[in-house]
This record gives structure tokens, C-alpha cells and sequence, in this order.
């Protein structure tokens, strides 16, 4: 099981989404989700990372952050993705755009929580159930 949190930052590329996608299945597999969980988590980060790569920085390499943890009392694992971009836009009458990556992110984690800012960028907190995929509800 993993103990401590892992966390690493790679540029807003898109050569960026495969390694991370990679390192974060590893996590999940080393934390003992199954394999329909590791595919959840494995989808929900290609969308987030994939998400601030085409989205955050009018130029390409702004900072993209990944931060992976285990609550092993809650049999949870937890993924946030952060860029420091221009946050997700909004629609007439500030309501907030919903692509279909935010949308696969909601079903693939139903906790997941979205904050964005054009000031701070935007945080994608994503919580997994170790045991159990949101698609098999």
C-alpha cells in the first residue's frame, strides 16, 4: 500500500498526458485497486491532464501539478490536478462550461470537485473508492 502522498509537476504538453496517465495507474495498481478502478482512475486523469494541456495556457508548458494519495481508513485514493492557467471559462450569465472531459470525469468519480479561477487556474479533485468503480453502480 502506499503510505505518503506522491506529487509531481510536468509542462502542459501533450506529450505530458501517456507518462502521467502511466504513473498514476502504477500508483493505483501499487494501492491495490482493482482493475476496473485502475481503468477509472487512468481515464479520469488522461481527461484532467489532457483538460489544462488544450485549455489552461495560451502558450503550451505552463505547470501542470499531480498530487496522488491513499486514505487507507476510507479505502480511498485521491488524484488533483492543478494548472495555474486561465481556469475554465464560462457561459453568459456565469455558468460554467461543461465539456464532455468534465462530464467524464463526474461519472468516473461522482466526488470529483472542480475550482477555477482565471487568477489561480484550476484544481480537479478527483476521490476513487479503492474497492469499487463508479461505473459498476
Amino acid at each position: 500500500m502506499i503510505t505518503t502522498d506522491v506529487a509531481f509537476t510536468v509542462p502542459a504538453t501533450a506529450e505530458s498526458v501517456a507518462p502521467v496517465r502511466h504513473r498514476v495507474a502504477s500508483l493505483a495498481e501499487a494501492a491495490g485497486m482493482s482493475p476496473t478502478v485502475v481503468e477509472d482512475v487512468r481515464l479520469g486523469v488522461t481527461e484532467a491532464v489532457a483538460n489544462a494541456v488544450v485549455h489552461a495556457y495560451e502558450d503550451e508548458g505552463g505547470p501542470v501539478q499531480v498530487k496522488v494519495g491513499v486514505d487507507e481508513p476510507r479505502r480511498r485514493l485521491t488524484v488533483v490536478v492543478r494548472d495555474r492557467g486561465r481556469g475554465i471559462a464560462s457561459k453568459p450569465g456565469g455558468r460554467q462550461m461543461t465539456g464532455y472531459g468534465l462530464r467524464i470525469i463526474r461519472k468516473l468519480s461522482p466526488r470529483a470537485t472542480f475550482v477555477s479561477s482565471p487568477a489561480t487556474g484550476t484544481r480537479v479533485r478527483m476521490p476513487f473508492d479503492l474497492d469499487r468503480s463508479a461505473l459498476d453502480t
